[in-house]
Formats: C-alpha cells, sequence, structure tokens
C-alpha cells in the first residue's frame, strides 16, 4: 500500500498538466512564426472564423479638381476546425519504483514532445498553403525573389521591410550556407536578434532555420503576423489506474487550430518543374559484327529546371548491348542485328524521349566470278 500511495503522488495529472502547459510553447518549435494564442479558450464550438480585410489598391495621381476615387473596404475571413492533439504512456509499478532514472519525468517530456511536434506539423502544413508562391532553385538569388514577392505581395501594403524567416530541409540549408561564405552569420552571433530557437544562421536579413518536416527543394519564407496557433483550451492530463497488470496511464491532450491571418505575409518556394525532354540524335545505323558506340544527349525543359537528373533503358536486350547513366549506347562484335530503342526519363515528372539505335548485316561482298 505505502508503494502504491507513493505511486499515486507522483502521477498528478493536475501537477503534469500544468507542467506540460507551461513549457509547450518552447516545445512547439514554429511558434516564432505561429505564436500560440488562448483568446479562445472557453469560448463554445469547434471551428473559429478568423477575417480578413481586402486591400483596396495603390493610390493614383488626382488631378486638381477632380474627385478623389472611393473603394469599398471588403473583408474575407477563413474557418479552421479544431483538432485535438494528445498522446498518453503506460507507467508499471516496478519502472517507477525501481528508483532508475526519472520515468515519471520522462513520461511527462515526452508527451510534450509529442504534442509540440503535432503542432508544428500542422504549423508546416498551414504555411504550405499559402496562395503566394516562387519557383526557384535554393540559391543566393532566391533572396532576392522572396523579397520582390513580399513588396508586390497585392495585399502587403505595410511592414515590407520586416526580418523573416527562412524554413529549408537540412540539404537545402547546407547548399545555402555553402554559397553564402561571407555573407552568412551563425546563430551563435545574433543575439537577441533571433527570432527561432534553433535557427542555423542568418543570410542577408533572414533567419535560416533547418527542418526534417520540409522537403528537398522546398520552403517556405514567413514574416512576424502570418501564422497563429490558437488553443480552444488548456492542456488537458488525465490518469488511472489498471489493477489487473499494476500499471498507471497518463495521457495528455491538446485542443488548437493553426491559421493563415495574413496571406501577405509568407511565401511558399517551391522547385522549377520539368516540362519537356529530348533526345539528340533520333537515329542511329550500324553494321553488326563490329564493336561501337554512340552517345546521346538529353536535354532538360526547361533550361532552369531545379531537377534535371534522368534514367536510361535500352530494350531488348541483346548480348553485349548496353547504355550508360550517362547515356552512352554501346554495342560489341557480338551483338544481333536488329532495332533496339533506348529511352530516356526524367526524374521530376517521368518525361520521356527515345532514340532508335539499328544495327544491321553487311552488304556481301560481290562474287568476282560474277563480274567476268
Amino acid at each position: 500500500m505505502p508503494d502504491l500511495t507513493r505511486l499515486q503522488n507522483l502521477i498528478d495529472p493536475e501537477v503534469m498538466a500544468a507542467m506540460i502547459s507551461a513549457q509547450l510553447p518552447k516545445a512547439i518549435k514554429f511558434s516564432g512564426i505561429a505564436p500560440v494564442d488562448n483568446v479562445l479558450e472557453g469560448q463554445p464550438g469547434s471551428t473559429i472564423t478568423v477575417p480578413k480585410y481586402r486591400y483596396i489598391g495603390d493610390a493614383e495621381d488626382v488631378a486638381e479638381g477632380e474627385a478623389i476615387q472611393y473603394e469599398q473596404l471588403e473583408t474575407d475571413t477563413d474557418q479552421y476546425t479544431i483538432k485535438k492533439a494528445g498522446r498518453g504512456v503506460k507507467l508499471t509499478d516496478e519502472s517507477v519504483l525501481s528508483g532508475y532514472g526519472d520515468p515519471v519525468g520522462e513520461a511527462q517530456r515526452q508527451i510534450r514532445m509529442a504534442i509540440a511536434s503535432k503542432i508544428d506539423n500542422d504549423i508546416v502544413e498551414t504555411a504550405l498553403t499559402a496562395p503566394l508562391a516562387v519557383n526557384h532553385d535554393i540559391d543566393l538569388d532566391l533572396i532576392d525573389t522572396l523579397e520582390n514577392a513580399f513588396v508586390d505581395a497585392p495585399d502587403n501594403f505595410e511592414d515590407v521591410d520586416t526580418q523573416g524567416v527562412l524554413f529549408l530541409s537540412y540539404k537545402d540549408a547546407a547548399k545555402l550556407r555553402k554559397e553564402a561564405a561571407q555573407n552568412w552569420t551563425r546563430a551563435s552571433d545574433l543575439g537577441d536578434r533571433i527570432l527561432i530557437t534553433g535557427a542555423f544562421g542568418e543570410l542577408l536579413g533572414w533567419e535560416i532555420v533547418r527542418s526534417m518536416k520540409i522537403e528537398e527543394g522546398h520552403g517556405f519564407a514567413v514574416k512576424a503576423g502570418a501564422l497563429r496557433t490558437y488553443t480552444k483550451r488548456g492542456l488537458l492530463a488525465e490518469s488511472g489506474r489498471d489493477m489487473d497488470h499494476k500499471l498507471t496511464k497518463f495521457n495528455a491532450d491538446q485542443h488548437y487550430a493553426v491559421a493563415l491571418v495574413d496571406e501577405s505575409k509568407i511565401v511558399r518556394i517551391e522547385p522549377i518543374d520539368v516540362e519537356n525532354v529530348s533526345l539528340s540524335p533520333k537515329t542511329s545505323n550500324a553494321e553488326v559484327g563490329t564493336s561501337g558506340n554512340r552517345q546521346l544527349n538529353a536535354t532538360v525543359t526547361p533550361y532552369d529546371a531545379s531537377n534535371k537528373a534522368v534514367s536510361y533503358e535500352i530494350s531488348p536486350d541483346a548480348e553485349g548491348l548496353t547504355v550508360s547513366g550517362n547515356g552512352r549506347v554501346s554495342w560489341d562484335e557480338n551483338t544481333p542485328a536488329g532495332t533496339y530503342t533506348t529511352t530516356v526519363t526524367t526524374s521530376d515528372g517521368g518525361y520521356t524521349d527515345t532514340h532508335v539505335l539499328t544495327l544491321t548485316e553487311p552488304e556481301p561482298e560481290p562474287d568476282p566470278e560474277e563480274g567476268e
């Protein structure tokens, strides 16, 4: 009985809920761009409506004596459904009472991490629905393209010069860091200017953050005020005793919604898609009995496509007949006569083109007797 009482005292859902709630905002990696807002806590309903104003357009020149043009101020709204993220653990009496480590503290930490990671996933998912997008490789020129996209955004008529955060995959962030050279500022040198915990560094006024939640070639650039995480109620924690198995269950859940509240302050980064591929030459001819090769050249369009990778296949199979990874078709003296098709396929989009190799038997030598 003393052991059971001790276990029940250790797993106090009210205490653990308070501790997880206090640490959750810091655990959410992307909370810097989607701050937690509890204004909806205690309000009825399972959806939230986010209002936003439409921009009336730039001012125009007004000649002397002419009337100023008036535009009606219009509003738009988006609705978001409240989600519930939850996770639970089972703690056996032995694990808690053995004295090894801190199982209760570890349970609290992992539940906090699980809920924070789920909210981070939803922040990324919401960010990638932003209507404003640029198609560009991840390179130094991307920064100028992003700046222009923010300036040209239809609804962005203020705060265009505020600092932003660029979220990229680990591989793309490393590539950008290498290209930046002396223009790169290490995260440790940012001091109070740092916006996101765990930032990789800063490039030309943009804080760079790496995330395994973002695919290579993709990303998003965001400025303060674009996103918000609304909580519907405080974190709820509960515990229960399983007498048959001598263990205690503990779980916690958080009701929330991630909303895109200002579309002019976030830009998606998408790769430049492949549109076609062509092979040259289209055909080749040779005689059997001797070895030979042809170098095929694949041209991927557009020229600045992000992923120009291609693969080659040749058919039908034949002795001594091969095609290399760079498009060189080779055959030897044992390759039989026939028609062989090499197909090039783009990794992006699966576009194809073909080359046809025709191997023929040599013309027979004329019979000397026939010429007499």
